[in-house]
């Protein structure tokens, strides 16, 4: 019986970021001479890997077959072998490529590593900008989606005495819809302050909210990451980054960047999401919270291209 070491790497569907996570594992622990065994695994796995990725890896393989003769034996060869499952292939062409995997083949589009600074996305100089800093106390062409919203005084606000505040505590999300729009591309930035929350206490930036579908890029003062996600009946990560966890009772600032579908999203002043998702194309901007988390918000500005049509 094996007395080496188990190391297994779990994700929600276990076709894509646990297998990455796994190879990974293993060509490091081979380059220090660990005998570590690792394995893969989803919460709710799927049967084989991504169609889309599996479509690239499929090319790449074909590619790699016609200069070295072939990568596997053939099942009508002799002594060949059947030909390897989706999955198989997966974590094949994960093995061939390495971390160019990670940064552009998962997903629906592309990400993109930040170690090499991106270059950040512009609007024309002339696109419209609507500012909202609640100091006039007013919510006219507001849409509550879910949550408790209202306009509060709060002592060192970041413009004025007025902020917005969501505080209801018993729902998943909590959204409100800006007025103005459907956009296509748009700048926004806001400022939040994390006020409480013990299973959430975060802030977040709506956009392309059309019937019920959005993006939605988040912070969270309980959790160490920066998350993009897109909703469609229920939330989905898209891309994520790690970060010093905004602190609560302090104000923070957000931006997201979006032309076509090229997506850039800062925390404080620092880029750090870069991303391709082609879902939706249009739509409005919000707020966002989760769960029993408290925030408030300031200072909500929007540039934005007006859909049309």
């Amino acid at each position: 019986m094996s007395l080496d070491p188990r190391l297994v790497f779990v994700c929600l569907h276990g076709s894509a970021k646990s297998l990455m996570a796994a190879e990974y594992a293993r060509r490091f622990a081979a380059e220090r001479g660990l005998p570590l065994e690792v394995t893969s695994a989803g919460t709710n796995p799927d049967p084989e890997g991504p169609p889309h990725v599996v479509a690239r890896l499929e090319a790449l393989l074909d590619a790699c077959a016609s200069t070295t003769q072939g990568v596997a034996g053939s099942a009508d060869a002799p002594g060949g072998t059947a030909p390897p499952s989706r999955r198989s292939l997966l974590t094949t062409g994960l093995c061939l490529l390495g971390g160019f995997v990670l940064t552009t083949l998962i997903g629906d589009g592309v990400s993109r590593s930040l170690g090499a600074e991106a270059a950040a996305l512009e609007l024309p100089a002339n696109a419209p900008v609507t500012r909202f800093d609640f100091e006039q106390g007013n919510m006219t062409g507001w849409k509550t989606i879910d949550g408790r919203w209202a306009i509060e005084e709060m002592a060192e606000a970041p413009s004025g005495k007025r902020v917005l505040v969501q505080r209801a505590v018993e729902n998943a999300f909590n959204v409100i819809v800006a007025p103005g729009g459907s956009y296509t591309d748009v700048d926004v930035s806001v400022q939040f302050k994390p006020i409480s929350g013990r299973e959430d206490a975060s802030g977040g930036i709506v956009f392309r909210f059309e019937n019920g579908r959005y993006y939605v890029v988040r912070a969270n003062a309980l959790e160490g990451n920066f998350g993009l996600y897109y909703y469609d009946r229920s939330r989905h990560e898209i891309a994520s980054a790690r970060v010093q966890p905004p602190a609560l009772g302090r104000w923070h600032t957000m931006r997201v960047v979006v032309v076509g579908n090229h997506m850039q999203a800062s925390l404080n002043d620092r880029l750090l999401l870069d991303h391709h998702d082609t879902r939706f194309r249009a739509g409005q901007v919000g707020l966002w919270t989760k769960a029993d988390s408290v925030t408030a918000f300031d200072d909500l500005i929007v540039r934005g291209i007006v859909a049309h049509g």
